[in-house]
């Protein structure tokens, strides 16, 4: 009896062949990871280029949705210790975030109501 089918290794090259970016751009950040970092920039920095890279690649591949991407690299700065978890959840608690999530809220609820066609037959 063999130790994997021939169905769960159809599967595993599938998932690996259609997620091969994803694998790619991990591998490139662990590689670049280990390479010292160039003269006259902190090892801060470097990280941050290396997920500045990672996500250049997931963004143009498409292999993850992007919400996840989104969250990879927060994971990715505490991970690589760019930054500490709390400074990264500090990094949100702005006036500007609050002021965007404030106007998607506002527009979500507008469309929800129908308040936006009447705003819009009330114009013409």
């Amino acid at each position: 009896m063999p130790l994997l089918s021939n169905k769960v290794i159809t599967e595993v090259l599938y998932w690996v062949t259609r997620k091969k970016w994803l694998v790619i751009s991990f591998l490139l950040s662990i590689i670049l990871f280990y390479l010292p970092s160039p003269e006259g920039l902190l090892p801060e920095g470097h990280r941050t280029l290396i997920i500045v890279l990672t996500v250049i690649i997931l963004i143009i591949s498409e292999s993850i949705p992007l919400p996840a991407i989104a969250i990879l690299i927060l994971i990715m700065e505490v991970i690589l210790g760019v930054d500490t978890a709390d400074g990264v959840a500090s990094s949100f608690m702005n006036d500007a975030v609050f002021f965007i999530m404030g106007s998607l809220m506002l527009a979500v609820s507008i469309v929800h109501q129908g308040l936006d066609k009447r705003l819009a037959l009330g114009i013409i």
